[in-house]
């Protein structure tokens, strides 16, 4: 089980928070809609107080109170989420990995979810 912080958008005005598997996760992911990017939720593999910022959102890096796992978006356009996948599985990683609703085959873009093994201490 991982935990996981829910915005509802970009300016992150509001939080949900779930624990999870990668297995669930993978699911909701995988059936989360929305006519653009924008209007897709957030989520971080991180545990948020509720200091706002200047723009009162709740998702920046000093309200990070600890982190439960580490996200890398990759917008490079080189590697395919297929070679991405082999090359997580050849090095027994534990991850969730899916493409960015901009992926195209002839630009891959994707996301890596890789959850600790243990809740670490933000340091700001």
């Amino acid at each position: 089980m991982t935990h996981i912080t829910f915005f509802h958008d970009k300016s992150a005005q509001s939080l949900v928070v779930d624990e999870l598997t990668l297995e669930k996760l993978s699911a909701l992911i995988l059936g989360t809609h929305a006519d653009s990017k924008a209007a897709l939720p957030w989520l971080k593999l991180a545990i948020f107080g509720d200091t706002r910022s200047e723009l009162n959102s709740l998702r920046h890096d000093a309200n990070v109170l600890k982190i439960t796992g580490v996200e890398m978006d990759y917008d490079g356009k080189q590697v395919t989420f297929d070679k991405a996948v082999e090359m997580a599985q050849k090095m027994g990683i534990n991850a969730l990995l899916y493409t960015s609703p901009s992926n195209k085959m002839s630009a891959p873009k994707w996301r890596l979810l890789v959850p600790t093994s243990k809740i670490g201490r933000a340091h700001v």
